[in-house]
């Protein structure tokens, strides 16, 4: 048994020692642009009432001609006054709504589509109504584009928060979206955000866009991703930059929390690649293997003990160099208190997330 917990321990280490190794990549993104793009950023809403004018007026502050790029809000459903707030505030003409009704099957990604089947873009952006956008987020990116580049990943990050809670959730998303960045650098696209994509429109079609996964309410953004890398030659790129970082807000509760993460877990066995799949198994049981290690070392061999805190502790160190890359940008220092809570929890997280991602049932905008 400490054979088996010691090689999945190595494979988990030589994936984070990966991504360090890609974060540290000197690369230059940007591109020549051959020819100049119109640009169409989407935006799908469900009962968005409370963010969506922040939304708006981060969109309308936007540094980019105006006449090279359309806003398209598109209606989830919503219940709210969220479509009411958009009609009073909206000045600009080239800022639109949407309205999609739909059967619940398919949820955003059916509005999205619509919205992509719309709209006059060559060149998609999306983020979410609970989002705020810098100036600088399409002037910047844009230029990244070139004949052979197909997807955009940008950062995404929470803001920032008093409470030991929404610290806890900072740091633990921007483990993500650096791990993320890492992979796409290390030429395995896996992990992205809708809150901050771009691709290119004639890309989505020829994939087949969301046609394979309709069914499953997560995934318009890792599932399109991973069929660009798997079915083309284009080149998908991270951009890391504090210029083009999109914010939104932490969970406020821990049952906000729970059912986010169980939705985005979910999306895991769905992926195409089965290696990718593998991997995704190797990572769930190592992480599985230290209530086994501290249950095995209590009741039958101390060893147990001394490989969990062996493990725990090199995890630590090498999680905690992947979460410096994004010191100031994602978030502010992490004191050594904040990283210890965040790493002991990481672990029972991941687990539960993992099982009820795959066998249970999550809400989402009060939808099962």
């Amino acid at each position: 048994m400490i054979f088996f917990i010691s090689v999945l321990s190595f494979i988990y280490f030589i994936f984070l020692i990966v991504v360090i190794i890609s974060l540290k990549q000197k690369k230059d993104p940007y591109s020549s642009n051959l020819k100049e793009h119109f640009i169409s950023i989407i935006i799908p809403f469900k009962n968005e009432s409370l963010n969506i004018l922040n939304n708006l007026n981060s969109i309308r502050d936007l540094d980019y001609n105006k006449n090279c790029f359309e806003v398209i809000y598109v209606n989830d459903n919503s219940t709210d006054d969220s479509v009411l707030k958009l009609k009073e505030n909206i000045i600009d003409s080239n800022i639109r709504i949407l309205e999609y009704k739909n059967d619940n099957v398919g949820g955003k990604k059916r509005a999205v589509k619509y919205a992509i089947d719309n709209c006059k873009g060559d060149l998609i952006f999306t983020t979410d109504a609970d989002c705020i956008v810098k100036k600088d987020w399409l002037k910047l990116t844009v230029p990244l584009f070139d004949v052979n580049t197909a997807f955009i990943s940008g950062i995404v990050k929470f803001s920032d928060g008093k409470s030991i809670w929404s610290k806890l959730q900072q740091i633990e998303f921007a483990g993500l979206v650096l791990v993320g960045g890492g992979l796409i650098n290390a030429g395995f696209a896996s992990i992205c955000n809708a809150a901050n994509l771009a691709f290119k429109k004639s890309v989505f079609y020829e994939v087949g866009g969301f046609d394979d996964n309709m069914h499953i309410k997560s995934g318009d953004d890792e599932l399109l991703m991973q069929k660009i890398a798997l079915k083309t030659n284009y080149t998908i790129k991270y951009f890391f930059n504090n210029n083009t970082v999109v914010t939104t807000k932490s969970n406020n509760s821990f049952k906000e929390f729970y059912y986010q993460r169980v939705r985005w877990a979910s999306k895991g066995l769905h992926y195409k690649n089965p290696l990718l799949i593998l991997f995704l198994i190797i990572i769930y049981l190592f992480f599985l293997s230290f209530p086994f290690q501290l249950l095995f070392g209590i009741i039958f061999n101390g060893y147990y003990l001394l490989s969990l805190s062996l493990f725990f502790i090199i995890k630590i160190l090498l999680e905690y160099r992947i979460l410096l890359f994004g010191e100031k940008t994602l978030f502010n220092k992490i004191s050594l208190l904040e990283l210890l809570i965040a790493e002991f929890l990481h672990i029972p997280y991941i687990i539960i997330a993992g099982f009820m991602g795959t066998f249970g049932k999550y809400k989402w905008k009060g939808s099962i």
